[in-house]
Order: structure tokens, then sequence, then C-alpha cells
């Protein structure tokens, strides 16, 4: 039961994610409208992002087998890669 709350979150956590870029992007835009874009962005691009964290785990175990201290390279290394995703992705949004 857990773990089909956990997956169902997952696309949730993805669009929270990306948010914050185009938010960055269009400053002027309300939180509802930001939170569609994401919304979209994500959808038509699931396999990317999905792919993106999915190959972030074995950093994420290394993270926790040093209680913490490797997260002051990983997480710099996980929020670029992520901006980098955003940017060749942020064209890709076909508007209905």
């Amino acid at each position: 039961m857990i773990l089909v709350a956990i997956i169902a979150c997952i696309p949730l956590l993805f669009i929270r994610q990306m948010s914050f870029y185009v938010l960055n992007d269009n400053p002027d835009i309300p939180a509802n409208q930001c939170y569609d874009i994401t919304a979209k962005l994500v959808k038509q691009n699931f396999g990317k992002v999905l792919l993106l964290n999915l190959s972030f785990i074995g950093w994420w175990l290394l993270v926790l087998l040093t209680l913490g201290a490797l997260n002051v390279y990983v997480a710099p290394y996980y929020k670029t890669s992520v901006a980098n995703l955003y940017l060749s992705l942020k064209g890709t949004v076909v508007k209905p």
C-alpha cells in the first residue's frame, strides 16, 4: 500500500523539481499557471526526467554511506544536471 502511494507521488515530485526553473524564467506568471506549464513539460518528457533521477541513485546511496559528507559534492552536481535538463527541455512544451 505504501509502495503504491510512493510510486503515485513520483510525477508530483518531478513537477515540483522543475517548477523552480519555470518560475525563474517567467517571474510574472501565477503559481497555478507555473504548475500547469511544469506539468506539461514533465508529462511530455517523463522518460528523460525519470532517467536523470534514476542515474543518481548510486550517488545518493554513497551519500547515505558517508553519512551525508559526500552531499557537498553530489547536491551541486545533481542540481546542475536538473538545471541543464530543464534548459534542454524548456522549448519542447507543445501548447494544446
